[in-house]
């Protein structure tokens, strides 16, 4: 489900049970949450959507007209703002800093992606 990493990456590692452990949180998708800092973050069935098909592509950049389709089964030629808000609420929910995210990236003019190693920002090189 999770890419393998080495164990010497201390920012994000796979756990068991569908389970992220990254730099300032930990990301558990099986039960659609977050835990940071002792308090427990719920997310919405959607959101954990997006996050696991974003999560299952590290790296890729992926746009917002696929997100619509294959996280919302959604297809239109009508401009929708459902990708950027939900991208824009899990910032605020899963990264330090959603000004400057370390995970949950954008690919400008291209998408989003998700960087499973913090400081890594794609769209930055």
């Amino acid at each position: 489900m999770f890419p393998s990493l080495s164990s010497a990456d201390a920012s994000v590692r796979p756990a068991g049970n569908g389970t992220q452990i990254l730099a300032a949180c930990t990301l558990d998708l099986w039960f659609g949450r977050i835990h940071r800092d002792g308090e427990v973050i719920r997310l919405t069935y959607m959101e954990t959507q997006l996050l696991q098909y974003l999560i299952d592509r590290p790296g890729i950049s992926v746009s917002r007209a696929e997100l619509l389709e294959k996280v919302w089964n959604y297809r239109s030629s009508n401009a929708t703002r459902a990708v950027d808000l939900a991208i824009r609420r899990l910032r605020l929910k899963l990264e330090r800093n959603p000004a400057a995210p370390d995970h949950l990236c954008s690919s400008r003019g291209e998408g989003y992606h998700w960087s499973p190693v913090a400081g890594s920002n794609l769209a930055a090189a």
